[in-house]
């Protein structure tokens, strides 16, 4: 499965493909709570919308979307320890994302206790340096500075540990899973998604994509327009701004003159489904990785129209 957009604690990119398919094309396309871009990054490439409008109140994910798409990140390579990161988490998206737990952003991703092999780790896959790994386990990674590219010395650092495992010489990790995440390098697998987006270069539709950081209501809609919305679902683990105001939402949405598009669980009766998928909910604040029905809903008064539409 494909990656879109900014790894991001509860993108759309797993669903990314039934969210664009749900909704009509138009001019212009808004995402107004964009969060990873993950919608927005599909419909630029399902070319349904000419122009593109992403906003979110945490400004530096849609600046990060449009950075990430004109190559910024193309060459990053720096590592970024515990201290930097609550250092630098609220204005580098970089540090933010690539080292946060999950990519939500606040909570940094390495336990102190595995954060030197992690580093040791970052070392020798972006920069062929195998001495921080030789302080943790001796000379066996040295294979690792012979190769010149990245992914190889990745797929090297990984055989080398599972055969250290074999031999015993890992004998004080607990079990299988802590293993698993020594061979694992989220940091390293979120700026491959980042890199990736440099892709987006090649179409036109980058040029007119638009991006702010305010409040949902203070975006101007133009005519002939999508406007979709992909709100903090109700219930779910709280993301980086803190507490969503749900009935000032619904307020705005019912009384819009045009459609509104909205994911989630659950909605007031003034509010329609036209689409629905089942999903694995990794963010229930409750139970954890929950089979749940996921849904695209629209005032009601639109509701029909759009079902129409949808199975035409």
């Amino acid at each position: 499965m494909s990656a879109y957009g900014i790894p991001y604690k509860g993108g759309k990119s797993k669903v990314v493909k039934w969210v664009i398919d749900s909704l009509p094309p138009a001019e212009h396309f808004y995402d107004l709570f964009c969060g990873g871009c993950a919608v927005t990054h599909y419909g630029m490439i399902s070319r349904r919308w000419e122009q593109f409008n992403i906003n979110d109140i945490n400004g530096m994910m849609p600046q990060m979307f449009v950075d990430a798409a004109h190559g910024k990140y193309v060459g990053e390579d720096r590592w970024i320890s515990r201290e930097e990161f609550f250092r630098t988490k609220d204005f580098d998206g970089y540090s933010a994302v690539c080292f946060s737990f999950g990519n939500d952003l606040k909570t940094y991703t390495y336990s102190k206790e595995l954060e030197p092999i992690k580093m040791a780790a970052h070392y020798a896959i972006m920069f062929g340096e195998h001495k921080y790994l030789k302080e943790v386990w001796g000379d066996d990674f040295a294979e690792i500075e012979k190769s010149a590219k990245v992914y190889e010395r990745y797929l090297i650092y990984k055989r080398l540990v599972l055969q250290k495992a074999k031999r015993g010489d890992l004998s004080h990790l607990e079990n299988l899973n802590r293993l698993l995440s020594l061979e694992r390098l989220q940091s390293l697998q979120s700026l491959q998604s980042l890199q990736s987006l440099q892709s987006l270069q090649s179409l036109q539709s980058l040029q007119s994509l638009q991006s702010c950081k305010t409040d949902y209501q203070d975006v101007k809609i133009l005519p002939n327009s999508t406007v979709y919305c992909d709100i903090p679902y109700k219930g779910t683990n709280k993301y980086v701004q803190g507490a969503f105001d749900y009935d000032r939402f619904y307020e705005w949405a019912d009384s819009r003159d045009f459609p509104v598009f909205i994911s989630e669980y659950n909605m007031p009766q003034e509010f329609v489904p036209i689409s629905q998928t089942a999903r694995r909910d990794t963010m229930c604040a409750t139970s954890n990785n929950t089979l749940r029905v996921e849904k695209i809903f629209v005032q009601k008064r639109y509701a029909d129209k759009h079902k129409r539409d949808l199975f035409l």
